[in-house]
């Protein structure tokens, strides 16, 4: 999930968050925000500028302060001079539906560099369809950016986005808000979803580890409610003007299910996950495990209804309520009119259960290394989370049964530290050491800037270069090296030796290394003095 747009993640909050927010609370829980954007007004490289000239008939730039004067280009009736416009200097991202991911970044021409930018739009601020100039309110000073001089209103904030492999609980913006919402004092919300859809006759899952839920939707053409997220679909990079494709990509962003769908009759049709008959073969598919084939029996008539699937892990679909609400939103999307039963609630199935992870855990020795005294209760709370099991035994002892797909947490120290990042670190007491930190004196380091300071107040430099390090082949990595030119290294010895010494290097026996003078023989002669 790189690119996640805020807006389409505040849909599952019941309380909206800022880009800040999102940003701090994803962090605290493991999900890195790497980068946090704001095409059209909210790009800060979107500034306000001054028409100054009006350009030559065949010329189609203008002159505009930004603040200092500069050629522009301008669209179509470029306006008159004195206008305030929205200029978009180079790095600047604004709204393109053409453009990837539904947005172009403005560059400097390589054959003609003296634009420096271009003269926005409101189609290109995101403010409306508007193909002329957007102007400004009088009073704003060029060079200012256009999101200051703006009215406060929404903006379109996309968030780069990472999140860990064994993050499944997390996935789509249905588990980011599960993760945000605890964090940030609201809750997270399903957005109601009205489609014509009706429940199969039958489901069954035959593979440990999978829940899915099914519904038989009608599907004759792209719905309104696909056209309404079209533009935060496009945003996020998921668009590809093909309605049931689009459908499965909005679908499985928004839930982070595996989705499925498959040419079904008006009735009689049963499926199978996961068995050994003969799989039949999907209509269209994202990202459907291949050790789920899905065996279909009943007539078939791929014109109008489809069969539509929904598998999650079976820790991470909350008790099949994240695959139901992916199938309700799908068949939301896929249908152009409610002529059927709306809102129907899908048939859900469960395979076996996949043998868990068992680490045993004592509340003493959780409480001493997270700092807070936490109940069985608050622990199972935090830890269900992530669809573990909590289930206490004698003696204050925990048995926590983990999921097969967090195979990171196998040890007592690993559960600790995911219960840390369960309960948030804002939670936990600022602690202070109870003995004092007894470190042993290591006087090494302070000889060696003793016997330094020695050598360069007599008048000598020190050599820091691959001439000055013994790189004889064979000698171990740090053996040989050495601060000072040999042939320095006599009188080096002489600056740096005790003053009652100093005539002891004259014959040869004091000489000096990184740990400071030293009483060696040497076979040099003199020294060269700087």
């Amino acid at each position: 999930m790189p690119r996640v747009v805020l807006s389409w993640l505040n849909d599952f909050l019941a309380r909206p968050v800022t880009a800040a927010d999102a940003d701090r609370y994803l962090g605290e829980a493991g999900i890195a925000v790497t980068r946090v954007s704001s095409p059209g007004a909210g790009d800060p490289r979107v500034v306000v500028g001054r028409v100054e000239a009006q350009p030559p008939e065949s010329d189609c730039c203008v002159t505009a302060s930004v603040p200092t004067p500069e050629r522009v280009s301008a669209p179509a009736g470029p306006p008159p001079p004195g206008t305030l416009v929205a200029v978009a200097l180079p790095g600047a991202q604004l709204f393109d539906p053409r453009g990837r991911q539904g947005v172009r970044r403005i560059d400097r021409s390589r054959h003609d560099p003296s634009p420096v930018g271009l003269i926005c739009t409101a189609a290109d601020l995101g403010l409306g369809h508007d193909s002329g100039p957007y102007t400004l309110p009088d009073g704003s000073r060029p060079g200012t950016p256009v999101a200051q001089v703006l009215p406060p209103g929404p903006r379109a904030e996309v968030l780069q986005v990472t999140v860990p492999d064994t993050f499944v609980h997390a996935a789509g913006l249905w588990g980011l808000a599960g993760e945000l919402a605890p964090r940030a004092g609201t809750a997270r919300v399903t957005p109601r979803s009205d489609g014509t859809a009706a429940p199969p006759d039958g489901l069954a899952v035959d593979r440990p580890g999978w829940t899915v839920s099914a519904s038989v939707v009608a599907h004759d053409g792209p719905s309104p409610a696909l056209e309404r997220i079209r533009p935060q679909a496009t945003l996020a990079g998921l668009w590809s003007n093909d309605a049931l494709g689009d459908a499965l990509n909005v679908t499985a962003f928004e839930y982070g299910v595996r989705l499925a769908a498959f040419p079904a009759g008006d009735a009689g049709v049963r499926a199978v996950v996961g068995g050994s008959a003969l799989a039949a073969a999907p209509a269209a598919e994202l990202g459907w495990p291949v050790e789920l084939p899905v065996a279909v029996e009943g007539a078939r008539d791929p014109a109008s209804r489809l069969l539509v699937l929904a598998a999650a892990p079976t820790e991470a679909a909350d008790g099949g309520a994240r695959c139901r609400a992916a199938v309700q939103r799908l068949a939301e999307l896929l249908s152009p009119c409610r002529t059927g039963p709306v809102g129907s609630i899908p048939v859900t199935a469960t395979g076996p259960a996949s043998p868990p992870i068992r680490v045993h855990i004592g509340l003493s020795e959780i409480a001493d290394v997270v700092g807070v005294a936490l109940r069985p209760a608050e622990i199972a709370g935090l830890l269900a989370r992530i669809g573990a099991l909590v289930e206490p035994l004698a003696g204050g002892w925990l048995s926590v049964a983990i999921p097969a797909s967090r195979s990171d947490l196998t040890a007592g120290a690993e559960l600790m530290a995911e219960i840390v990042r369960l309960l948030g670190f804002r939670r936990l007491p600022p602690t202070v050491p109870a003995d004092p930190v007894v470190v042993d004196r290591d006087t090494r380091r302070a000889r060696r800037e003793r016997a330094r300071a020695a050598v360069v107040a007599s008048g000598y430099q020190e050599l820091v270069t691959p001439l000055a390090v013994d790189a004889r082949p064979g000698r171990p990595n740090d053996a040989g090296r050495e601060l000072l030119r040999r042939r320095r290294q006599r009188g080096a010895a002489r600056a740096a030796a005790p003053p009652g010494a100093r005539a002891g290097v004259r014959r040869g026996r004091w000489s000096a290394d990184a740990a400071g003078p030293r009483r060696v023989r040497t076979r040099h002669r003199g020294a060269t003095r700087r």
